[in-house]
């Protein structure tokens, strides 16, 4: 096996030494996982926040997420800011979830929400047939890897696309040169292990969907090898981008950068996003974000094949505070009361973890506050077989964090003229861009007394408050004989702010189109015909011999712009949409792994041309399946195989296949393709021939089994059982389908 040894917090810290210079400006995407991190967000410097709804279906439905009221409240909060807000609806949905998103959708789309994460092509389409004036994202979840891709998408009406992770920086800039779809690039966070979208595991385990935004994390579990040998063989670091990373996608034309983190909390969002906005404004900026969650860094795959694994950590363990010896450390940084320790084992096992609540120096008997680097911190006890002490809370930096947060505001620039001659109304007109705003006061008469001076009024007029807007500028047509009263000249600023407020606010708002109802038909309902899909020329030589006519060859489940040329385009099955669109055949069969799950998404692929079968996803239910409908294409079913939990771009072991189980007893196959390529299986097939009887009512044309690790045996057996519908059942999702 690989060797498992790593350095997990090593992180690039050569800073470019160049003169600072601002980069051609991305917009800095940001999570929004609760409110206080969408404020913390814009207050850095974002540009953009992506935030769910509750309950609602996007990718991280276990972050606290918005309420509908604190959803709508947050758009004006991001518009009075100059910052947009994404709503992410990038999970897989059933019709009834997407009827019934135009009732979720439509009081937002009004209110001026600005974008739209999707995944579903379903979603997509309804998207496009009732709110237009979206900007519409092609999730990260879509699997779009290439320029093909990326055009095709921008066809159907995506202005944004968020590629796969697994892109390297010259494929990223391949990409950007062949296609006029804006881009944005994930540059820090959690990486999946696997292929977003491609990732079945949780699902075929528990029932626990990544496509509908439940993923139980099956990645971040220690396993054990048959060997047994221990380790987080399949938790793959945080990424972080340095200057020089952020310079080159800047100078490739990248439209955003997008930040991992809508678990995180305010303190580690707002570090996060002012370390890219301050890399963009030329400074140089050593990150604080390792200090604050910290499971090893890397580039992820943005310099091509990188150490992505950490096999000895999943979650946060800090970093190395000092040497210990005896109970007594001598430190290398400071701590102070409050800051959280772990405590690791030789083999780098964290045995625990607690605050610091007491600090005693060596050589002291009085308690501190604090301790500094070179002093020696006694403990009284330690878990036993404590190696080291990591901090992984640094409660002065987070203080200072969300001191930061509380004192910075954010304003737009305005410009002012104010008018007041003798005899007539004051006015002040105010103008944000193309609105403008005139607000009249009282009307003037002359001085008594000495006027105000021109210096108080422009003073009085330019503290703007708690208003978010900056007086850039401010012209004055003033007689300099009229009485102006203080208490007036700010009751007249007052009013001209809150109509300026309410007409940046209406600017945003638009009209949503009438719901138009869609009732999907089927074909008229036949005899399906039984197809196999098989991994080696044995295997279809034996099939063939039993009579099957239809046999598959599985491909690559992404097509990624560096290797386009590795695409099988004579295979008659499409794993990915470029080899759907440059099939050589007319007509393609599409794999379970399109994830289609709903009748507007088969309509969308059945209007593909090259479109011949569709598989539905094997994570519905037989009920959700019976409700999938459409024509213009035939449907499929796999009834049997070992269908692959986990695809990604990293070969994980030198073994061939590897078995591996974790502390559930949860047992996989991982099957290293090549050297740069992997799958992850269950231990078991997926078998529903017990339930053919059932499965021949939902009127599909096509019933596939999948053989992988069987024998010659084990094949034959499983094809008797088409005959006799008898043998072990195991569901998958079958039973109890889409959460």
């Amino acid at each position: 096996m690989k060797s498992t040894k790593t350095n997990p917090t090593n992180i690039k810290k050569t800073i470019n030494n160049s003169p600072e210079y601002p980069l051609r400006r991305m917009e800095i995407v940001a999570p929004g996982g609760q409110p206080d991190s969408m404020k913390a967000a814009i207050l850095a410097g974002a540009e953009a926040v992506y935030l769910g709804l509750k309950g609602e279906l996007g990718a991280r439905r276990f972050a606290t997420n918005f309420s509908y009221d604190e959803l709508l409240a947050s758009i004006e909060y991001a518009h009075l800011r100059g910052a947009r807000l994404y709503l992410t609806f990038n999970t897989l949905m059933t019709d009834e979830e997407i009827v019934s998103s135009y009732n979720i959708l439509k009081p937002l789309y009004e209110a001026g929400l600005d974008g739209i994460i999707i995944q579903d092509w379903g979603v997509l389409r309804f998207i496009k047939d009732h709110f237009p004036d979206f900007h519409i994202h092609a999730s990260t979840q879509m699997t779009l890897a290439n320029h093909l891709e990326a055009n095709f998408m921008k066809e159907k009406g995506v202005q944004r696309l968020v590629p796969a992770r697994e892109l390297s920086l010259e494929e990223i800039k391949s990409l950007r040169e062949q296609t006029s779809v804006e881009l944005e690039i994930f540059v820090s966070g959690a990486l999946c292990v696997s292929y977003s979208g491609n990732c079945y595991m949780s699902s075929f385990i528990g029932g626990r969907s990544g496509n509908r935004g439940m993923c139980a994390q099956v990645c971040r579990k220690r396993y054990k090898d048959s060997q047994d040998k221990e380790g987080y063989y399949l938790s793959p670091k945080d990424q972080l981008l340095g200057k020089e990373d952020i310079t080159q996608l800047s100078e490739a034309g990248i439209d955003a950068i997008k930040l991992e983190g809508r678990m995180k909390n305010p303190p580690y969002v707002f570090a996060t996003v002012q370390y890219f906005h301050e890399l963009m404004e030329g400074k140089n900026k050593v990150p604080l974000t390792p200090k604050l969650f910290n499971r090893g860094y890397s580039t992820g795959y943005f310099h091509g094949k990188t150490n992505l694994i950490n096999p000895l950590f999943s979650g946060n363990y800090g970093h190395s505070i000092g040497i210990l010896s005896h109970r007594k450390l001598t430190l290398s940084e400071k701590v102070i009361l409050g800051d959280g320790l772990a405590y690791l084992d030789k083999d780098g096992k964290i045995l625990g973890g607690d605050y610091l609540n007491k600090i005693i120096l060596q050589g002291s008997k009085e308690p501190h506050k604090s301790a500094n680097p070179r002093e020696t911190l006694f403990f009284q006890s330690l878990p036993e077989g404590t190696h080291s002490i990591h901090k992984t809370f640094s409660k002065e930096l987070n203080d200072q964090l969300e001191h930061s947060i509380k004192t910075i505001k954010k304003q737009l620039p305005i410009e002012g003229s104010f008018k007041a001659h003798t005899d007539g109304p004051m006015e002040l007109t105010l103008q944000l861009g193309k609105i403008q705003v005139t607000q009249t006061g009282i009307t003037l008469s002359p001085a008594r007394q000495a006027p105000l001076p021109p210096e108080e009024i422009r003073e009085k007029l330019s503290e703007t408050g708690d208003f978010t807007f900056r007086m850039d500028s401010l012209t004055l047509d003033y007689d300099q004989k009229c009485f102006i009263p203080l208490k007036e000249l700010k009751s007249l600023k007052r009013a001209a702010l809150e109509k300026l407020t309410q007409a940046h606010l209406e600017s945003f708002h638009r009209k949503a189109l009438p719901f138009q109802n869609f009732t999907p038909q089927n074909d008229r309902a036949k005899s399906p015909v039984f197809a196999a899909c098989v991994r080696y020329p044995w295997q279809e030589k034996l099939l063939r011999e039993k009579g099957f006519e239809i046999i598959y060859h599985r491909g690559m489940d992404a097509a990624r712009e560096g290797r386009l040329h590795e695409i099988d385009l004579d295979s008659n099955l499409a794993r990915n949409l470029y080899q759907l669109l440059k099939n050589h055949h007319d007509k393609v069969t599409l794999d379970w792994n399109f994830n289609i799950t709903n009748s507007y998404a088969f309509r969308e692929y059945a209007a593909i041309p090259k479109t011949g079968t569709i598989y539905l996803s094997p994570e519905m239910s037989l009920e959700q399946i019976k409700k999938v409908r459409g024509t213009g294409a035939r449907k499929g079913l796999v009834i049997y195989g070992y269908l692959n939990g986990m695809y990604l771009e990293q070969a994980l072991f030198e073994e061939n296949i590897v078995e591996l189980s974790n502390e559930n007893g949860d047992h996989f196959k991982v099957v290293r393709n090549s050297d740069d390529n992997t799958e992850v299986y269950l231990d078991k097939p997926m078998n529903l021939i017990p339930r053919l009887k059932d499965i021949k009512t939902l009127g599909l044309d096509e019933l596939r089994l999948d053989f992988t690790f069987e024998s010659k045996d084990e094949m034959i057996a499983i094809l008797d059982s088409l005959k006799t519908h008898e043998g072990f059942y195991s569901p998958y999702n079958f039973d109890r389908g889409l959460l």
